[in-house]
């Protein structure tokens, strides 16, 4: 789409504000003060890595607080390391944890969070699908779609000629 002289472009808005990528547990510890200084309460998701394994998949609206949490659950020998993602707004947190946890399955995860997924993609695959092999049947067996009788024609088939004698079905 060619853009006129009086508009610009605009950049579109990252959705992840700022992140924190593979912090020690240790360094948690040893300085939590700061990181959660550093993240207010903002909202955003976090992710508990065993080693350089996902272990674990979360969301908040105050990282600062859950990720506290993590240092007295029962996730707290599972992890070495964390991430934390700060996102624009709360509003999409949800939907970005379900699809990281049902991308990655990770071990700590029990509950895979439900989408809002209503089916329809897979609804409208089968649909295509359906129609697809219609037409691949037709044209392996010579059938053409034009020749094909409509459920309004009113044609009578019958079976005449494809048997030696008269039969009773």
């Amino acid at each position: 789409m060619p853009v006129k002289k009086n508009e610009t472009l605009r950049k579109p808005r990252s959705l992840v504000t700022q992140r924190l990528e593979g912090v020690s547990k240790d360094v948690f510890r040893k300085y939590h003060t700061l990181i959660t200084e550093l993240i207010g309460n903002s909202p955003g998701i976090y992710a508990l890595y065993d080693e350089n394994q996902l272990y674990y998949v979360g969301k908040s609206t105050d990282l600062k607080q859950r990720v506290m949490q993590h240092l007295k659950d029962r996730h707290l020998a599972a992890w070495t390391h964390f991430s934390l993602y700060l996102v624009r707004n709360s509003e999409h947190i949800h939907e970005i944890e379900s699809l990281v946890v049902r991308i990655a399955n990770p071990e700590g995860n029990r509950v895979i969070p439900k989408g809002k997924s209503r089916g329809e993609l897979i609804k409208q695959l089968k649909k295509l699908i359906r129609l697809k092999q219609r037409e691949e049947l037709n044209q392996l067996f010579g059938v053409r779609a034009a020749s094909r009788p409509t459920s309004q024609s009113k044609t009578r088939r019958t079976l005449e000629g494809l048997v030696s004698k008269r039969t009773i079905l």
